[in-house]
């Protein structure tokens, strides 16, 4: 299953099977057990837990954005976005403690961070909007795709501000376009995180 999914997914998901990244519905009940111990390595966000208001968040977390907890948040959103077949998964559910997504990146078949993602206003309201629908990862695993799911409305393109590193600099603003489930990932993690959080990080 595709975390956020809407009419424009197909595409996506069939990127994903042929980067091997999407669980193939014919695996056996064995690879499904393997896949669910593996995916549950994530703390998966499901749309039931609202606001995260006990969330921590603390600006002087952004140290660690371009050292070793970067990397191994980005390896352990690789390994769980494998075992599940998602290709959006957010900074606390793979205990990263800066709001930011984890989207695949198709022309490099990886995982690729995006800190602390602020969409501007503007240009996200004239944007065509998407009906999206949301659910639990392991649930999809579980019973082969059949879910609870929870609709929202997004913008099928936005305009993000956010933190990119760059070598002996450290950490700059950079601008970008996302678009479908990149964009719904950034509009998703904004919806988790509480106003304090966002206060104290900008967004």
């Amino acid at each position: 299953m595709f975390r956020v999914t809407s009419t424009v997914a197909s595409a996506v998901v069939s990127i994903l099977y042929a980067a091997g990244l999407m669980k193939n519905s014919t695996n056996t009940t064995t690879n499904d057990a393997v896949s669910i111990n593996k995916a549950s390595e994530c703390e998966w966000y499901t749309p039931d837990m609202g606001i995260l208001e006990e969330l921590p968040c603390s600006a002087i977390d952004l140290r660690r954005a371009t050292g070793a907890e970067l990397y191994n948040a980005l390896d352990k959103a690789e390994r769980c976005a494998r075992a599940s077949g998602e290709t959006c998964l957010l900074s606390h559910e793979v205990g990263f403690s800066v709001p930011a997504v984890f989207v695949y990146n198709a022309s490099i078949a990886k995982m690729r961070a995006v800190l602390v993602p602020s969409a501007e206003r503007p240009f996200l309201d004239v944007q065509p909007k998407a009906r999206v629908l949301v659910g639990d990862p392991l649930e999809a695993i579980m019973q082969s795709g059949d879910v609870r799911t929870r609709d929202y409305i997004f913008s099928k393109s936005i305009k993000v501000k956010f933190l990119g590193a760059t070598s002996g600099i450290g950490l700059r603003d950079e601008y970008t376009i996302l678009e479908d489930s990149d964009a719904y990932c950034v509009q998703l993690l904004n919806n988790t995180l509480s106003d304090a959080c966002k206060a104290e990080f900008m967004m």
